[in-house]
């Protein structure tokens, strides 16, 4: 070989050299670009996957990252076919190819019609395109393999050593850059998790309506988990049926199977055990069973209140592996702020109802009764319709109290309530106070009045038979009626008054 043509070979590989570095630094000042700004994960991925498919003039391209449980999901993508994303992304239909690609960390070309059974798997709508096969690059970050860059081609391609330098050194480059947005994407949601449970734990001590409560748990979920279904269930504590309070993203028919069917599933092994639970892949789970045919990862954890599961909050996803460790511990102690509200609030209501029931005989008392003509017999009234009360009194308790004592006094009181529901099985029975009741009538039970007060009276008899009660019971009645809100104000006087004109008559 002369010298002026190894000069010229030389010159060539110079030029070669040249046109090599500034396509490197044309191609790293786009990526930066890119990198630098604030888009998502994704985002960021779809943009540089652009990028590098006009570099390389390939057709399309994919970024792959390794997920929980060591599978490749497809994050990122430039002109792909939405039939091939959707299925690529479906543990059954993961082809083996992608296990086969892990255990490369150089870059270098997959024929893919030198793979068996291709038809079978989705890279079958790739090749109908007259895609052949694709460069594989790996994402790495600090000596971790972070997941791959496929850049489909047409044309079969021999990767040389400048391109396998140039993208060895892209795969690092964006291995760093994924690992950057994972590690900023991390701290910003730490950030919106503590920010999220402030906001509900002092909503939480601010409300006591469940339906308020639930709704932000419901956002929550959407929101922070990413979960495209989610769920507030409840336990009956009685016949330890469960009850869905409140859903995002069932149909009616999902709903109902899944109360049917929630003491077989994941959901009923959370509230037996009071154990939360990440399930990754509900199909390898045998404890799943399917509601939601689209349903591919589910997080479920229980709700407990003194030791007891009163419910379970459940996560699900269209994503295999989509809850993390960090969603099963946030969710876990959002759980607890929600159990822990919602004995709040049973017990605001247990007091309430104490407050307007009467201990003794279960009724409600005379506080509920007085505030119920403020409110609900007026609305009655409105309505153009009258209103009416029949008075009881209990004749000879104070003897019974004195003969046989207060015991047997208190279980007369007890027997009388449960004889008046007999009589009035629909109305609403007032313990008024001390020895009396009211019963309120409404509608066609008014119209009955005269035969309800001699019905009071006169099965008393067969009915102290039939219960074997051994003390003496008489009963003195009074009724009045109301037909506007000015007779309403005196019609209990009236009332009284006409019962204690009967128990007059009956001394």
């Amino acid at each position: 070989m002369s010298e002026l043509e190894f000069q010229k070979i030389r010159l060539n590989k110079l030029e070669e050299q040249i046109k090599f570095h500034n396509r490197k630094t044309v191609l790293l000042n786009k990526l930066n670009e890119v990198v630098k700004k604030p888009y998502n994960l994704e985002e960021m991925l779809d943009k540089c996957i652009g990028i590098l498919v006009e570099d390389i003039g390939a057709v399309s391209g994919g970024a792959y990252l390794i997920e929980r449980g060591n599978f490749l999901q497809l994050r990122g993508a430039s002109n792909l076919p939405e039939e091939f994303i959707e299925r690529i992304n479906d543990e059954a239909e993961r082809p083996p190819i992608h296990l086969l690609v892990m255990d490369y960390t150089e870059v270098r070309f997959f024929d893919l019609n030198s793979w068996r059974e291709l038809d079978k798997t989705p890279y079958a709508i790739l090749n109908k395109l007259d895609i052949n096969g694709f460069i594989n690059v790996a994402l790495i970050s600090s000596e971790k393999v972070l997941g791959f860059i496929h850049l489909y081609t047409e044309e079969l391609r021999e990767v040389d050593k400048l391109l396998s330098d140039l993208y060895m050194f892209i795969g690092n480059f964006l291995g760093i850059a994924v690992d950057n947005k994972r590690l900023s994407r991390d701290i910003e949601r730490r950030k919106y998790e503590n920010s999220s449970l402030c906001e509900t734990s002092t909503l939480l001590i601010s409300t006591l309506e469940y339906d308020t409560l639930f709704e932000r748990v419901l956002w929550i979920m959407t929101e922070d988990l990413r979960a495209q279904y989610c769920a507030v269930i409840l336990v009956d504590p009685i016949n330890k049926r469960y009850r869905i309070k409140t859903s995002l993203g069932y149909t009616d028919d999902n709903l109902k199977d899944a109360e049917e069917t929630a003491d077989r599933g994941i959901i009923g092994w959370v509230a037996r055990l009071g154990l939360p639970i990440n399930v990754p892949n509900v199909f390898k789970d045998n404890r799943y069973v399917t509601v939601n045919e689209k349903v591919r990862s589910e997080l479920a954890v229980p709700m407990i209140a003194d030791g007891k599961v009163i419910g379970v909050l459940n996560a699900e996803s269209d994503k295999f592996y989509h809850f993390s460790d960090e969603d099963l511990r946030f969710l876990t102690i959002l759980a607890h702020q929600v159990a822990c509200a919602i004995e709040r609030s049973k017990l605001h209501q247990k007091l309430q109802e104490q407050a307007v029931t009467d201990r003794l005989t279960g009724l409600h008392n005379r506080q509920f009764f007085e505030d119920f003509l403020r409110t609900e017999a007026k609305s009655v009234i409105a309505r153009n319709e009258n209103v009416g009360i029949i008075m009881i009194d209990l004749n000879n308790l104070k003897e019974i109290n004195d003969t046989y004592g207060h015991t047997a006094g208190d279980y007369i009181i007890i027997k009388t309530a449960e004889y008046l529901k007999q009589i009035f099985e629909e109305e609403l029975i007032i313990r008024w106070g001390g020895d009396e009741f009211t019963v309120f009538l409404t509608g066609r039970q008014l119209a009955k009045i005269d035969k309800l007060m001699k019905d009071v009276k006169n099965k008393k008899k067969k009915w102290v038979r039939k219960n074997k009660i051994i003390y003496p019971l008489e009963f003195a009645i009074g009724y009045a009626t109301a037909e506007n809100e000015e007779e309403l104000k005196n019609f209990i006087d009236i009332a009284d008054k006409r019962m204690y004109r009967d128990k007059r008559k009956d001394h």
